[in-house]
Formats: C-alpha cells, sequence, structure tokens
C-alpha cells in the first residue's frame, strides 16, 4: 500500500475510533485488518503504534499549536488529521515535514468543511517549527 493511501486507511479506522468506546490507535488499526477492511502494512502499523505511544504529547502539541481553540471544540475530522500529522513529524524522521503539513490539508480538503484546511495548514505550520519535529 502506498503511504498516502495507509495514511488514509489510518485516518478512517482512527476517525471511527472518535465515536466507540475507548481503544488503543494500534487495536483500532488490528481490528480493521482483522476484519478484512485493510491489509497489513508496515507504515500504518507503525504509525498506530507511534499514536499509541505518544498520545498525551501529540494532545498536548495539538492543544499548543492550535492557538485560541480547545480540542473538544476542534472538529473529530480535523482533530483525528491533526495527530496523524503531528505524529509523523514528531516520531517519525523518515517523513519530510512539508509531506506531512501537505497530506494533513490534503486530507482536510477531502474530508473536512471547506473552510477548514486553512486552520489545519495553520497548525501544522506551526507544529512543524517545533523542536521535536524531525527532518532529514
Amino acid at each position: 500500500m502506498k503511504r498516502k493511501d495507509a495514511r488514509e486507511a489510518v485516518f478512517s479506522v482512527l476517525f471511527s475510533g472518535e465515536f466507540l468506546a475507548e481503544k488503543t490507535p494500534s487495536e483500532l488499526w488490528r481490528e480493521a485488518v482483522d476484519d478484512g477492511r485493510y491489509t497489513s502494512d508496515a507504515y500504518a502499523e507503525a504509525l498506530t503504534q507511534h499514536l499509541t505511544e505518544h498520545s498525551d504529547e501529540i494532545l498536548e502539541a495539538m492543544q499548543t499549536y492550535a492557538v485560541g481553540w480547545k480540542i473538544n471544540r476542534i472538529s473529530k475530522v480535523s482533530r483525528t488529521i491533526l495527530k496523524i500529522a503531528i505524529c509523523e513529524m514528531f516520531y517519525m524522521p523518515d517523513i519530510p515535514l512539508l509531506v506531512s503539513v501537505n497530506e494533513g490539508v490534503e486530507l482536510s480538503k477531502k474530508y473536512d468543511d471547506e473552510k477548514t484546511y486553512g486552520f489545519v495548514n495553520g497548525v501544522l505550520n506551526a507544529a512543524s517549527k517545533d523542536e521535536r519535529a524531525t527532518e532529514q
């Protein structure tokens, strides 16, 4: 699976998890693979593992860089996109920062309100300047 497709699959699984009982991203992904909705993918598994291990830090970064917004006021779609992109920027050094930002914006354009991608872009650009953001 291409990373773009895997990223979108993880987005879909995590977004559905916003409406379910507390399960970790890794558990949600494993269930989706076991149910046959998606095939096993190394990138998706690494991403969901990082999302599980670093969820508190990712939420803290979202709160820091979504200036003037409380996390619970951000749409579930945007929250899910921000989690994925921030996770990539902070914990997946093989993915360039610009790719994480661009892919987050593209997911926002595809799945959220047409005006939301500017918000997502702003948050991700701010997060990309964080010292935890990794770049080759």
